[in-house]
């Protein structure tokens, strides 16, 4: 028969059970970190020399001993809910549970706050996690403040910042370049026409076709000025499908047209010539331009007046 006292018998072996486990809470003293199995081991303790120098201490200055079990409770709950759960949101009964798991932890009784719901509402006043209340009760998410991940953090918005930076200096840079090209070269197509760039982008009507010269003579709106243009600097103005147009190149010069199809995406467009009815489809944008009615109109009246 084993020894009363071995720790192989069934004694010793049930007490090893015994000290693995969580024992019952009002059998553990907190300021000598001391769990008894029973209320006989408890009340022995209590009358113990150390135990009674111990509560001399926590009488002489409470405050303090509470704020550092508060501390390290603290610490010990939310190092278990970052480490079990990291950021994801969780019930905070299932952490403060999985946390008291430690036998070594910090009982909340011996902490400022009374209830958990006490806990939980301080973490998410202190900013230390993200709380929800709902009809199951609170919920938690942490919030990871590692100095190290901040800083990383930090560093990659500060390097995004600066990339969208220098993207937008960039591209302000094309646009400025795009307009100084443009600007150059409607100065080359002023120069090339001998105006001076006074009438760029001024509207007209197109008085007459010298396909020969591969010019067109425009008298410029509101104004009886007539500019002879090489059709490279002419911006024709395309009527819609139904609208009237005058050929001013190709096949279709000096004809008077009825446009029948128009393709914006080719830039090309059908036609049907007044009177003959002949039609000319695949004829490019630049090859027609929107006839002025009122001043076709009031040439033919002229002519007639004068024969």
């Amino acid at each position: 028969m084993p020894p009363k006292n071995d720790k192989f018998s069934p004694k010793g072996i049930a007490n090893s059970w015994k000290a693995k486990g969580l024992q019952k809470l009002k059998f553990y003293c907190g300021m000598c970190q001391k769990q008894c199995r029973d209320a006989n081991g408890f009340k022995c303790h209590m009358e113990t020399e150390s135990h009674l120098r111990q509560m001399e201490l926590f009488l002489a200055d409470p405050s303090k001993f509470m704020d550092e079990f508060s501390t390290d409770f603290e610490a010990g709950f939310l190092r278990t809910l970052s480490t079990v759960w990291g950021v994801r949101r969780v019930g905070a009964n299932k952490v403060y549970n999985e946390y008291i798991k430690d036998k070594l932890h910090v009982h909340m009784n011996s902490t400022v706050w009374s209830t958990l719901s006490l806990f939980v509402e301080y973490l998410g006043r202190m900013g230390k996690a993200i709380i929800d209340k709902t009809e199951e009760g609170y919920f938690v998410t942490y919030i990871d403040r590692d100095p190290e991940k901040e800083r990383r953090n930090r560093e990659a918005a500060e390097q995004l910042r600066l990339d969208e930076d220098k993207e937008q200096r960039h591209a302000a840079k094309l646009e400025a370049e795009a307009r100084e090209r443009a600007k150059a070269l409607d100065v080359a197509r002023a120069e090339a026409t001998g105006l001076d760039g006074r009438f760029h982008r001024c509207k007209g009507t197109v008085t007459r076709v010298k396909e020969a010269e591969g010019a067109v003579v425009v008298k410029v709106r509101g104004s009886e000025e007539r500019l002879v243009l090489p059709l490279r600097d002419v911006e024709t103005l395309v009527p819609r499908t139904g609208g009237q147009a005058i050929g001013i190149a190709g096949a279709v010069s000096g004809k008077r047209l009825t446009v029948t199809a128009c393709d914006v995406d080719a830039e090309l467009v059908s036609v049907q010539v007044a009177g003959s009815g002949e039609a000319f489809s695949g004829i490019p944008f630049d090859a027609v331009a929107k006839l002025d009615v009122d001043y076709f109109e009031s040439k033919v009246a002229s002519h007639g007046s004068r024969g």
